[in-house]
């Protein structure tokens, strides 16, 4: 059992030290956003049945990312897919 409690040690500093970062507003902001542009890019690649990267390119090169980027009329807080289809939509050539 000597051999878990370091192991215990490290997950409590590592949940204490998350806890702490989250409570920064900026911190909380700027992980939600990579939250939801990773959701936006996965949907994407399935929904288009493309890759990854294809899907990443889409999502960085539209109207969407620099909207979200910047916060403007709260767009991220709409759900992803209502977004990823937005896109799809408005901004890709067909």
């Amino acid at each position: 059992m000597a051999f878990f409690y370091p192991k215990l040690r490290t997950l409590l500093y590592t949940i204490d030290w998350g806890l702490e970062k989250m409570t920064d507003k900026a911190a909380l902001t700027s992980f939600y956003r990579q939250e939801l542009e990773n959701s936006i890019i996965e949907y994407l690649a399935e929904k288009l049945k493309i890759d990854f990267r294809d899907a990443m390119r889409i999502y960085y090169e539209s109207r969407l990312s620099k909207q979200i980027e910047s916060g403007a009329n709260g767009i991220d807080n709409l759900d992803y897919r209502n977004l990823a289809e937005d896109l799809i939509e408005n901004e890709i050539k067909k």
